[in-house]
């Protein structure tokens, strides 16, 4: 009995050495923490597939023009109609390609990238009379699609219905239009048959 009592004691360590023990994994912590925010030891990121399966985001199948989206969701495709602002047409039926559409088009391109997460307005309906989804459209990042239209110039508020970010866009497309951004200082205005402006066509 008293042979194992000393094997015990001599592979127990003892306070001193678990001290030092502790001081050097808190020297490596410490170490491994600076030289990752140098870049000197990459974080291995998620996959691309992971990536794409994150929940409440959607896949991107294409993006129809500036105000518009197709997404695959719940196992379908759907149409999305962006809440709250309407950009200049490319695709209109009734409609010639107007001014600064197929900018405002390229643009949300750019921005929407592969995914999207969607979110419903409580003052508006589900979808329009066409059967779009009405939807806030938001980068993986966190970008709010619908209101970097109108801040940048690319879209007008919509104010005909109500949705409860009417105020938000109308302060910006107030600001967009003061310092002349994008299409407010690029093509000549005019107003559709509900009062609300829009470009006039590139070909009349």
């Amino acid at each position: 009995m008293q042979q194992w009592i000393d094997r015990i004691r001599f592979i127990t360590p003892s306070k001193k050495t678990c001290q030092k023990v502790g001081w050097v994994l808190a020297l490596v912590v410490v170490l491994y923490v600076a030289l990752t925010r140098a870049n000197i030891i990459q974080v291995p990121r998620l996959s691309r597939s992971l990536q794409q399966h994150q929940p409440g985001m959607h896949r991107v199948v294409r993006v129809d023009d500036g105000d518009t989206l197709t997404v695959a969701r719940s196992g379908q495709v759907d149409q999305v109609r962006m809440l709250g602002v309407n950009t200049p047409e490319i695709h209109h039926p009734e409609k010639p390609v107007q001014c600064y559409g197929d900018r405002a088009a390229q643009f949300s391109r750019d921005l929407i990238g592969e995914e999207v997460r969607l979110a419903a307005d409580p003052l508006d309906d589900n979808r329009d009379v066409y059967g779009r989804l009405l939807r806030y459209v938001y980068t993986p990042d966190g970008t709010h699609v619908n209101a970097r239209l109108i801040s940048e110039g690319y879209g007008f508020a919509y104010m005909r219905f109500r949705f409860q970010k009417r105020p938000q866009y109308r302060k910006l497309q107030r600001v967009a239009r003061k310092n002349n951004r994008g299409l407010w200082g690029a093509c000549q205005l005019t107003e559709n048959q509900y009062g609300a402006p829009e470009t006039v066509p590139v070909r009349q």
